[in-house]
């Protein structure tokens, strides 16, 4: 499964799951994921397909700045938990967390997902800058410490770094 919230966005995810013919491995939903099931905006920073800092319901980034809010697009957010209760979709091995400003808020929404021994990796995506992030980052990695998971790769590129956490 592939969630991404933005239209924009969302247009192109499934454009590139056709043209690698991944129609029955892949399943593209135009959805958020947070920390609780709500019908929320997410604010846009810009409205071309792949910007960043777009943040639902807030409009703060991850930099800790105030975003410009360029358009609002209401999105439906569910938990990982709740979406698996409703609709027990196969569950993944590895997942990967690409957002700006919310990921503690959709790990936090998962814990009944991140119980499950099936879940091997989680690849997540974080700011790593002064305040803001560095409590977060804290936070990401004891959270899924909680769950048997140990960061083991962390490619930086002095602004954001991709960290795998495994089990």
């Amino acid at each position: 499964m592939a969630f991404e919230p933005s239209a924009q966005t969302f247009s192109l995810l499934v454009k590139n799951i056709e043209l690698n013919l991944l129609s029955n491995n892949v399943w593209p939903l135009c959805l958020a994921l947070f920390d609780r099931s709500v019908l929320d905006a997410l604010n846009l920073s810009h409205t071309y397909a792949s910007s960043a800092f777009n943040i639902l319901g807030g409009d703060v980034n991850c930099l800790g700045e105030k975003i410009d809010v360029s358009f609002r697009q209401m999105v439906t957010a569910f938990s990982i938990d709740n979406f698996v209760k409703l609709f027990d979709p196969p569950l993944p091995n590895h997942i990967k967390i690409d957002v700006d400003s919310t990921e503690l808020q959709i790990l936090e929404g998962a814990q009944e997902l991140l119980k499950n021994e099936g879940v091997k990796s989680i690849l997540v995506e974080a700011y790593l800058g002064p305040g803001y992030s560095d409590a977060n980052e804290i936070k990401i990695k004891g959270l899924l410490e909680n769950f048997g998971f140990k960061a083991s790769f962390c490619k930086d590129n002095l602004k954001s770094a991709n960290i795998i956490f495994v089990r």
